[in-house]
């Protein structure tokens, strides 16, 4: 918990200058913000979880156990129940489960994600499944682990729109959290035991789901379709897997926008939410450059995009193909891909909700009515 904490002081203190002013700033004050942000060091990343897995040095990778061994059931009910607590939010209209829907592939299927007092934000929210696997959090990377992520929405103005001493005392106002926290962390309810269990629970239950594409990892035979297996073939022939790739097929690299042909047009000029990493860093060469997003589970997470812009994934393998590969994709071709994206997740559709713990099938408490202050009316699940 301490070697979080420092790692990711050191990443806020490393980015303020660049996030503050990025115009003004001068080039040094630039370099030193982009050295300590690149060089700011979290806990081991669970990307690495299947380096004994004859995948390992494979595109396609096999999604690593996650310490299902080692289940504490308790810190995931908790973890539950604050994923899903609204009071955290200003004036407790908004939980991080309004935006990341189990069900819905861990996103809300918005374009862009409103918060209180809808107020819009600027980005499509990128789903949690297999978040834990990426290398770094948001679509600008600005977070190194999940615990730091889990505490941003608080805090963000068109998100729950509040201040985390303000949330951390209504926590305190409601006794069952008080003596939860009190049973799993020594220093009761903390900004950093809050972070814990929320991001505890989102690798516990959003990491890992039986796919046709990881089922044959286990088999002697392949689980895809014919299509599917063509689309695969293509997926690596066109290009898509030099980005994605590895345990979550993305989410271990940033690219740029365009890099085969421009993104932006006369017609389509980038706008404040096409900076990507620049917002940060106040690079010029970072303009434009995002995290790439994780393909598990894609066919369930649109719209796609960092904007949301796009609504089949048709569409969105014709335009990566054009301006990230600088190739034209016959119609066949596109539907072979769109195959193999769709043995990426869940057949039924039906993942990740309250009862399921991810792979493990962990049944917990779905009813967070017995979390209530004095003076509030129960909440309901």
């Amino acid at each position: 918990m301490l070697r979080y904490t420092i790692a990711s002081l050191i990443l806020i203190n490393a980015i303020q200058v660049a996030s503050a002013d990025v115009d003004s700033a001068s080039p040094e004050a630039i370099r030193a913000a982009w050295l300590g942000f690149t060089n700011a060091r979290g806990e081991a990343s669970l990307i690495r979880g299947d380096v004994d897995h004859p995948s390992a040095n494979e595109v396609f990778r096999v999604i690593p156990e996650v310490g299902a061994e080692t289940l504490d059931e308790t810190r995931l009910q908790l973890g539950f129940e604050l994923f899903n607590e609204r009071r955290l939010s200003r004036d407790g209209s908004i939980a991080c489960s309004t935006c990341h829907v189990g069900l819905l592939g861990g996103v809300d299927r918005q374009p862009i994600s409103f918060g209180v007092e809808r107020a819009r934000g600027k980005l499509n929210a990128p789903t949690i499944f297999n978040a834990a696997l990426n290398f770094r959090q948001f679509w600008d990377g600005r977070s190194l682990t999940l615990r730091d992520q889990a505490l941003e929405p608080i805090q963000n103005p068109v998100e729950f729109d509040h201040d985390l001493p303000s949330a951390i005392a209504v926590l305190q106002e409601i006794p069952e959290y008080v003596s939860s926290f009190a049973a799993l962390y020594p220093d009761g309810i903390t900004a950093a035991n809050l972070a814990d269990a929320i991001a505890y629970y989102e690798i516990m239950n959003f990491t890992g789901v039986s796919t046709p594409y990881l089922r044959q990892f286990d088999a002697e035979t392949s689980s895809l379709s014919r299509r599917a297996q063509r689309g695969q073939k293509r997926f690596v022939e066109v290009g898509c897997a030099s980005c994605h790739n590895g345990v979550n097929l993305g989410g271990n690299s940033y690219q740029k926008l365009g890099t085969a042909s421009s993104w932006f047009s006369t017609d389509h000029p980038p706008s404040e939410a096409d900076q990507g990493l620049y917002g940060r860093t106040g690079r010029e060469q970072d303009r434009h450059v995002f995290k790439v997003p994780t393909l598990h589970s894609v066919a369930n997470t649109g719209p796609w995009y960092h904007d949301g812009s796009v609504t089949s994934l048709q569409q969105a393998v014709d335009q990566m193909a054009r301006h990230q590969s600088g190739r034209y994709l016959e119609n066949h071709d596109i539907d072979d891909i769109v195959s193999f994206l769709r043995a990426l997740g869940d057949s039924q559709g039906m993942i990740g909700d309250c009862a399921v713990g991810g792979r493990y099938g962990v049944t917990m408490d779905c009813s967070v009515k017995r979390r209530t202050s004095s003076n509030q009316q129960p909440l309901q699940a």
